[in-house]
């Protein structure tokens, strides 16, 4: 049995609070053992995590909030019937703090796919890093 990364982004545009959500490729979710133990501690301890026990941004969208409540639902209720472990370790992270990292053991050609496919959701009249995140959770 392996470990899985469950991942949606937002973004929040000029002069708006909310934040808007946008798919993550399946690319981006897949078992990177060094992506998951660099951005929250998972599958591979490092000594300081990106997401380091953050939990949910209190200010997700109501869209990202029934994604991960359909989440803890499901393998609640599989828990429950099974005995087995659920989702855990939520997080989330903004481009800017991905951009800013020190990822040593993470593939860069991944990282950069990845960062490129994030700036593609910032705005073009206010282009910061700290408006778009990815929001996360994994499962056992």
């Amino acid at each position: 049995m392996g470990c899985d990364i469950h991942m949606i982004g937002e973004s929040r545009w000029h002069g708006l609070k909310d934040w808007h959500v946008f798919p993550i490729p399946e690319k981006f979710q897949t078992r990177n053992y060094a992506f998951f133990g660099e951005l929250a501690g998972v599958r591979r301890l490092v000594d300081y995590p990106l997401s380091n026990d953050r939990g949910w941004p209190e200010d997700m969208s109501e869209i990202s909030w029934k994604w991960a409540k359909e989440y803890y639902e499901y393998d609640n209720e599989i828990e429950n019937i099974l005995g087995m472990v659920g989702d855990h370790t939520p997080g989330y992270a903004c481009l800017y703090e991905i951009r800013q990292y020190d990822w040593k053991d993470t593939d860069h050609s991944f990282l950069l796919d990845f960062i490129f496919f994030l700036e593609q959701w910032r705005d073009d009249i206010t282009p910061e890093d700290n408006q778009v995140r990815i929001i996360f959770n994994f499962d056992n």
